[in-house]
């Protein structure tokens, strides 16, 4: 008796002995193929464990990106308080005291600064920087550059809020009135101002201050 080998057909026995060793094999095969070809997503396991793994990068990284950044800019300060700093020496040499306002000295402030007037003094001048630094401008000799990202609007806020302070003790200053030389002081013990400070200096005998 013949059996049904193909759709209305009969097949003899060699007809079958092909389907059994050729025919069936490879329909397993196509089937087989064709699960595998649905099963292309991920698992929630791996997509767990891809997250785990970005936050972790995230973690180490966006911190270390951050005091890149904030080192960058406090350094393009530092560059303009060095040439405020040298623009007094020879404003110095030339009348015998410093002066506070930076419009009697040879040089030009960047277009992102601008002065500060909520505070009258004889002795200061403030003006703020971008988004994150206040100046104060001494007529004893000394430059204060203070990083208060966010709070750079206003003289007070600024020195509550600040991370740290850039301080210039000209050559002719007072003994009395600042630290002579270059310095970087960490501000409210700020994790910030002790991380840039140490990257950028060595440290003193004196607390939280950093020699540049």
């Amino acid at each position: 008796m013949k059996e049904y080998c193909f759709k209305g057909c009969f097949c003899s026995k060699e007809d079958i002995k092909f389907q059994q060793n050729f025919l069936r094999p490879w329909r397993e095969k196509v089937a087989e193929g064709r699960m595998r070809g649905c099963q292309t997503g991920f698992t929630l396991i791996e997509l767990l464990v891809v997250v785990l793994i970005i936050g972790i990068l995230a973690a180490v990284a966006v911190p270390q990106y951050q005091k890149a950044v904030a080192k960058s800019r406090v350094s393009s300060m530092l560059a303009l308080g060095k040439s405020i700093a040298q623009a007094q020496e020879v404003y110095y040499l030339n009348s015998g005291s410093y002066t506070k306002d930076v419009e009697n000295l040879d040089i030009q402030l960047p277009s992102e600064c601008s002065p500060l007037t909520e505070i009258e003094d004889e002795q200061h001048n403030w003006f703020s920087c971008g988004n994150d630094f206040v100046f104060d401008n001494d007529a004893r000799g000394v430059i204060r550059i203070n990083y208060c990202p966010a709070f750079n609007t206003e003289i007070i806020l600024c020195e509550e809020k600040r991370d740290l302070q850039i301080s210039f003790g000209l050559d002719h200053v007072p003994t009395n009135a600042e630290l002579r030389g270059l310095y970087c002081k960490v501000s409210h013990n700020s994790n910030w101002g002790q991380k840039i400070c140490s990257s950028m200096g060595t440290k003193t005998k004196y607390a939280d201050a950093y020699k540049l």
